[in-house]
């Protein structure tokens, strides 16, 4: 099986985002750094069997990146769209989105979903 922590990182290492929020409980207000990327792999399907062993392998993972905006000058970066290209960019194809705003922390959650199939 791929280790999709390895991979997912190498591929956004490049984009200069934090990866893993180095506080996360149950809420956006316990991150305590902005932007920060957490990610989680949320599946793995054999396929393409030969001499009853998988030859390669559909890897999904689940990207959330959090964004807030500056306090001081209030301008909030972006940086879900560079997330979003490296991973197009390293041949993963997205097969998932949704942008969450909470009103009261103007805390971003970008929720992006990505397939890619991996020879094992």
């Amino acid at each position: 099986m791929i280790d999709n922590t390895a991979l997912v990182k190498s591929t956004l290492d490049p984009v200069g985002v934090l990866f893993s929020c180095p506080v996360i409980e149950s809420s956006p207000e316990s991150i305590t750094i902005f932007p920060c990327v957490t990610f989680l792999d949320s599946g793995h399907d054999d396929s393409d069997f030969a001499d009853g062993k998988a030859q390669a392998d559909l890897v999904t993972v689940i990207v959330d990146i959090w964004e807030k905006a500056d306090k001081e000058t209030g301008i909030r970066k972006e940086v879900h769209q560079s997330v979003d290209a490296a991973m197009l960019k390293a041949d993963w194809y997205k097969s998932g989105f949704a942008h969450l705003h909470e009103p009261s922390t103007d805390v971003h959650h970008y929720v992006q979903k990505y397939s890619k199939v991996e020879a094992q």
